[in-house]
């Protein structure tokens, strides 16, 4: 797979910070890898690892869909070229769940898929992945003669007490790769018993005997979910994290929603739509499926757009749960029952299932937060959520999934570029507010991320009359209590109308044709504890500054003048220049006017 532009400088910034570690300080590692990576605002002062200062630490940071596990496979051949000392290297991939794990796994063991290519072209073939409940399976010759990867979840080295975990246990089958063991060599040893002081024959000791790289796929808090004492178990030769998030790590380099955008790898904008009930909500998310699938079947990519719904968990209130959800699509949407998957913990019926397979027929799936983490596929396009979008967490990863863009490729269809999000939230102002905070939370800036939300129109045409500039509208806003505007200027008031909504409440409707300054002034002014318009206003005002005319905009249109060679000369073109080179005479021209009859009339004129 060929790489992005922004994947190859993170790469770059990579191989600067370890080839650099090699020779100098780590410190001025980090600041020569800074300078390629252009990690901005993430830039700070080197952090060595808790409990392994000598470590090169380093953290790429990309948002969401940007492709880390990717890189992560690219970045074992640089970490070899670089830093380590050894022809095949031992490599420890941590993730944060099972289910990541799993992916992560069958990614890496399948020969064609791009992860394992990546691999196989660093290391000619000579590569072995191990998942930690194989770990048995390891052998001292096949770790000499091939990079050997092993991965593990966070949690399998996270804990106090070590007895607990099966990592640092004695075991049998790994005791040949102590063999030969020198009595000096810094391992854990058995502190009683018949073998007292001698080595555990432990898979983390086994770690600790290869120094392995260690990479951590989505670590947004890494350093502070193993402790200092477990990353000494492990002694890491080198450790490289990925993550959308960083909390606090040594980020070299930093891509943002744009680049990845540019590089058609997410779908933006969001077509953001409010509903008021959770019915409607997912109404309109079947109706915007099965307009987005009558685009595919004729855009010829060969998508099957998908429709992902995040359920209410199962408590005491919740409306919208899972059976629920399902059973309204099956009876009020008319539905086949099996077009549509449930995804949670106790029902994992897309286990087994190949969405990307052409004989697949799934085109709805339903969870709650179990699919939070390690399912991806592109071919997801709709997020309906029926919980909050401020519960943050699973709405993050849940919309990651539908952000991706199929086959990184953009396609003819405009429709199909761009993602669409159905929520149940109580006005649009709340829906894009929260998904404001989401998508920051996903790793977009905020000035991105508000001009990713794009409100969507009830019907999903495209009228052949619809002007080419079409100007964005600002949705009402609903509050509880009319708000005081005693202290409101003349431009606020005149930008405003409020009135009674006949629920009980106040609408209020913004004059889109006001100053930005104004619009904005509103907004802090109406913003409650319960309700804040300012994200939907600023991605108006973005989209309003975007939806102009270059005319609107002040842009002049320049063309060159043109210009006629005649004679071995340019000669400038005028209106009469044409009509001479034509060779047009006026005196040829026939004087008779076909048609044509002069008839005398009297005109009268009428005085007063």
């Amino acid at each position: 797979m060929e790489l992005k532009d922004y994947q190859r400088r993170a790469l770059d910034a990579l191989r600067t910070f370890l080839d650099q570690a090699s020779i100098r300080s780590h410190e001025q590692a980090y600041a020569a890898a800074c300078s390629v990576g252009e990690p901005g605002a993430y830039g700070a002062a080197y952090r060595p690892l808790a409990g392994s200062p000598d470590t090169p630490y380093c953290c790429l940071r990309l948002p969401t869909g940007g492709g880390k596990t990717l890189l992560a496979a690219h970045a074992i051949e640089i970490a070899r070229d670089t830093y380590l000392a050894r022809r095949y290297p031992v490599v420890l991939w941590l993730v944060t769940s099972s289910t990541i794990a799993d992916q992560t796994l069958g990614a890496l063991k399948k020969p064609t898929h791009p992860y394992r290519q990546a691999l196989e072209g660093a290391f000619g073939g000579a590569v072995r992945v191990y998942g930690i409940d194989e770990r048995r399976q390891l052998r001292a010759q096949d770790m000499a003669d091939a990079a050997t990867v092993i991965v593990a979840t966070v949690q399998s080295f996270r804990v106090n007490n070590v007895a607990d975990r099966n990592v640092y246990k004695d075991d049998e089958e790994l005791e040949p790769h102590f063999a030969t063991l020198p009595v000096d060599a810094d391992v854990a040893r058995h502190e009683d018993g018949p073998r007292k002081g001698k080595a555990i024959a432990s898979f983390a000791n086994l770690m600790k005997l290869h120094r392995p790289l260690v990479i951590v796929d989505e670590a947004h808090n890494f350093t502070s979910t193993l402790s200092a004492e477990t990353i000494q178990r492990i002694a890491p030769a080198a450790l490289v994290e990925f993550t959308a998030t960083p909390v606090r790590s040594n980020v070299i380099v930093s891509a943002t929603a744009a680049e990845l955008k540019a590089a058609d790898m997410i779908k933006l904008p969001i077509h953001l739509s409010q509903h008021g009930s959770w019915q409607g909500a997912i109404a309109h998310a079947v109706d915007n499926r099965a307009w987005l699938d009558g685009i595919a079947a004729k855009d010829g990519g060969g998508i099957r757009p998908i429709a992902l719904y995040q359920a209410q968990p199962a408590r005491e209130g919740a409306e919208a749960t899972v059976e629920v959800v399902k059973r309204h699509l099956v009876d009020d949407c008319r539905i086949p029952e099996d077009r549509i998957a449930v995804a949670t913990g106790s029902q994992r019926e897309l286990d087994g299932i190949d969405l990307f397979d052409p004989a697949c027929i799934i085109e709805h799936v339903i969870t709650v937060d179990a699919l939070k983490e390690g399912w991806d596929c592109s071919f997801a396009y709709v997020f309906c959520s029926l919980a909050s979008l401020r519960s943050g967490g699973a709405v993050e990863q849940l919309l990651g999934r539908v952000l991706r863009m199929p086959f990184a490729t953009r396609r003819s269809s405009e429709e199909l570029n761009r993602a669409y999000a159905h929520v149940s939230e109580r006005n649009f102002f709340e829906a894009a507010e929260g998904l404001k905070d989401r998508l920051t939370e996903m790793g977009f800036d905020e000035r991105t991320a508000l001009e990713a939300i794009v409100e969507h129109p009830e019907a999903f045409e495209w009228r052949e009359d619809q002007p080419l500039f079409t100007q964005p509208e600002l949705p009402v806003l609903r509050v509880q209590e009319r708000p005081d505007q005693s202290g409101w200027t003349p431009e606020m008031v005149a930008a405003t109308r409020i009135a009674d909504d006949g629920a009980g409440g106040v609408a209020i409707t913004f004059d889109t044709a006001a100053p930005d300054a104004v619009l904005r002034e509103v907004a802090a002014a109406v913003t409650t504890a319960t309700t804040s318009p300012t994200a939907a206003v600023e991605a108006f005002l973005i989209q309003r500054a975007a939806s102009l005319s270059p005319a609107q905009q002040g842009e002049v249109l320049t063309l060159p003048r043109l210009a006629i060679e005649r004679d071995g000369q340019l000669e400038i073109v005028f209106p009469e220049t044409l009509v001479d080179v034509g060779g047009w005479n006026l005196l040829e021209v026939d004087t008779s006017l076909l048609g044509f009859a002069l008839t005398d009339r009297l005109t009268r004129s009428r005085w007063t």
